[in-house]
């Protein structure tokens, strides 16, 4: 099964070579990105009828050998939990991509640039080493800011600057928190082994410091929530609306798989702070 689940990974990418190849102002880039999708849910459902529900564990692993000199290896898995929230993902997608009105569906680059966004987001959710992990996390933005460029409306430079100066913030903390564990680890890492690194306790609450902040600029807590609204009140193409609100639950994601399995006995020093930022945003929404 394990060939299955990199399959659904790399799916998106060969949609968008037919997307790619498919001709302007017409309606063929829209059918390849829906028989994509409904590849995409497929292979997804034959997951589920495969995988241990019973456990929590990362299953159907696929290691990828990348720089052997360099002690780095790619690897890609799934939990229940994450192949569950996959298949939210690529249902809700799919209902956006449905409700796209006859105009849209002749855009290529929209669709080109969707798919992309799905293979990062794909990519995301299966990624069970640290590198993979970053490198996704911080790809999938990419699309979406040029897709909010190109579909806001309200504010549109107030939105791409509040979204990118936050997210580019996230992304910098994270790949500081990466490189600081490849270095004591002398290579790349499997995210459920991160929390026995060895590294002095200073540096561990640096490191889990900065990963919480790169996870919390993603989703709406004070004080990184006004990129989030500035966006959704601008766009009206249902399927880039759908995509922008995704981002959000990339970091909430971030922080159920960091915490249960890889955050170290010194991130509990984080936990009055966190408690500060919760009641203050729950402020901020009543």
């Amino acid at each position: 099964m394990y060939s299955m689940l990199f399959i659904l990974v790399l799916l998106p990418l060969f949609g968008n070579i037919f997307a790619l190849t498919s001709r302007q102002n017409e309606s063929n880039a829209y059918n390849v990105t829906l028989l994509t999708m409904g590849t995409g849910i497929l292979i997804i459902l034959k997951l589920f009828a495969a995988i241990d529900i019973s456990s929590g564990a990362v299953q159907f692993v696929h290691q990828v050998p990348w720089l052997e000199t360099m002690n780095i290896t790619l690897s890609f898995g799934i939990d229940p939990f994450a192949l569950l929230l996959l298949f939210g993902i690529y249902l809700s997608l799919l209902i956006g991509l449905i409700g796209l009105p006859a105009h849209e569906r002749k855009n290529r680059s929209l669709f080109v640039l969707f798919l992309y966004f799905l293979w990062t987001i794909t990519g995301f959710l299966t990624a069970d080493d640290m590198i993979s992990f970053y490198v996704f996390f911080a790809a999938m933005l990419i699309p979406l800011f040029m897709l909010i460029g190109s579909y806001g409306r309200y504010r549109k430079s107030l939105s791409l600057y509040l979204f990118f100066l936050i997210n580019m913030a996230g992304i910098l903390f994270l790949l500081i928190s990466m490189l600081i564990t490849y270095k004591f680890y002398h290579g790349n890492i499997q995210l459920h082994e991160i929390a026995f690194v060895k590294m002095p306790k200073h540096v561990g609450l640096l490191v889990w410091g900065f990963v919480c902040l790169a996870f919390a600029s993603r989703i709406p807590v004070w004080p990184f929530h006004s990129w989030i609204c500035a966006i959704s009140a601008g766009i009206r193409n249902p399927l880039v609306y759908i995509m922008a609100n995704l981002i959000p639950l990339t970091g909430l994601y971030g922080f159920a798989r960091f915490w249960q399995v890889a955050v170290a006995d010194s991130m509990l020093a984080y936990i009055p702070i966190v408690t500060v930022f919760c009641l203050i945003t729950m402020f901020f929404i009543v």
